[in-house]
């Protein structure tokens, strides 16, 4: 290439006005031009700008004419000419970025989303230090007696005085970032010392573990403390199925408490399991059933299929507490629930085109908790379909 065209296509850099540029938007902006000097690729002006200029380089997806500044820090220095800035107004006002790159920005630690699609910058936060020292205090103290702080605990009533335009999570956020996050972990709603970490989950299995009985209620209460708007996501109920044995719809006992004919339990089940699974909600009479300390029941069968069992287990899509799931023999091999759902309809007498009686059969014998197969309904009426087809069942 001659001077005339390298000189020609550094002038159309500095056009950009951009000390960082997306090369392909640059390329797209003066291909024209670019196939007349022969440069007929992206990766060929790569290789083009990489030779010819010793002060501009390529890295990545983008061309740096000045060598410390960054994407990031040009997302940075726009939001301070404003506090508030939505993902259209920025792709507008920095159109030498990439738009992932605008996005993954904006989803780094130091931004936070106001309302939906509108981001502020953190140091655009009314954070007061004496405010934050109160939070780091408050912490301070109570992680002498226990091993987490739940994030809903703090009080944050000043700070949303101060910044009446974000909503409670993003306060709750830059709170954490600005005084906490270089002293101690947050996972999730859990906040505990730097180099310590705590799920949701193994804090209810602890909760588990230190109780002899607990009620669905209870558990579900001290789960919903977790979520900042008090929902719950059953992880109680996994923490549950894990720890204890559930004995009914609302009560978990230890496993001290229940003494399973193990031997006895699985020839009981198998006189219902005669095929490689059923569904939970299939096993109607438990006269057969040794008595285990507690009345048997459908929550009780599952609690033993899933902890106790020599030639059962349980699956399911999710936990749940309305008895949806399949006892499986564990000598069955398949590689996901899906395929247990498709097995069950290519044995029916459904027409399996009938999207609605799929829906509705699946829902009614206790296979799924909704009356449709969602996301992976195409994949499943397919398998069905194949497997009746081809007389595999």
């Amino acid at each position: 290439y001659g001077e005339e065209i390298i000189e020609a296509v550094r002038i159309y850099l500095d056009q950009m006005g951009s000390p960082c540029i997306y090369i392909d938007v640059f390329f797209e902006k003066y291909s024209g031009d670019l196939y007349t000097f022969g440069i007929f690729s992206v990766d060929m002006l790569r290789a083009f700008i990489e030779k010819n200029y010793v002060d501009i380089f390529c890295k990545r997806d983008y061309v740096y004419l000045q060598p410390d500044v960054s994407p990031s820090d040009l997302i940075r220095q726009v939001f301070n000419e404003r506090k508030t800035w939505s993902f259209d107004e920025l792709f507008e006002r920095l159109p030498s970025l990439k738009q992932d790159t605008i996005r993954a920005v904006l989803n780094g630690s130091e931004y936070f989303r106001i309302e939906t699609g509108i981001y502020t910058h953190i140091d655009n936060l009314d954070l007061p230090d004496s405010e934050g020292e109160k939070i780091v205090s408050f912490i301070r103290e109570r992680l002498q007696s226990k091993d987490y702080v739940i994030a809903n605990e703090l009080d944050l009533s000043r700070f949303e005085v101060l910044n009446p335009h974000c909503p409670f999570s993003a306060i709750r956020d830059a709170v954490y970032n600005k005084f906490l996050a270089n002293r101690y972990n947050k996972s999730g709603q859990v906040i505990t010392r730097i180099g310590e970490k705590l799920r949701v989950l193994d804090i209810l299995e602890q909760y588990c573990r230190e109780a002899e009985t607990v009620s669905f209620e209870e558990l579900n209460s001290f789960e919903a403390t977790f979520d900042p708007e008090g929902r719950t996501h059953s992880t109680c109920l996994i923490a549950a199925h894990n720890v204890m044995v559930r004995v009914s719809a609302d009560l978990f006992v230890e496993e001290s408490k229940v003494s399973f004919d193990v031997e006895r339990t699985d020839e009981a089940i198998a006189l219902y399991c005669r095929d490689n699974f059923i569904p939970l909600k299939s096993v109607m009479d438990f006269s057969l059933f040794p008595y285990a300390g507690y009345p048997w029941n459908l929550f009780l069968l599952e609690s033993y299929v899933r902890k106790f069992s020599r030639l059962f287990k349980y699956d399911v899509r999710a936990v749940n507490s309305a008895n949806i799931g399949v006892i499986v023999r564990k000598s069955f091999t398949y590689d996901e629930y899906d395929d247990i759902l498709a097995i069950a309809l290519a044995k029916s007498l459904l027409p399996l085109n009938d999207k609605k009686a799929v829906g509705d059969y699946l829902f009614d014998n206790g296979y799924i908790g909704w009356r449709n197969l969602g996301k992976s309904e195409s994949k499943i009426l397919a398998n069905a379909k194949k497997l009746r087809g081809g007389g595999a069942v």
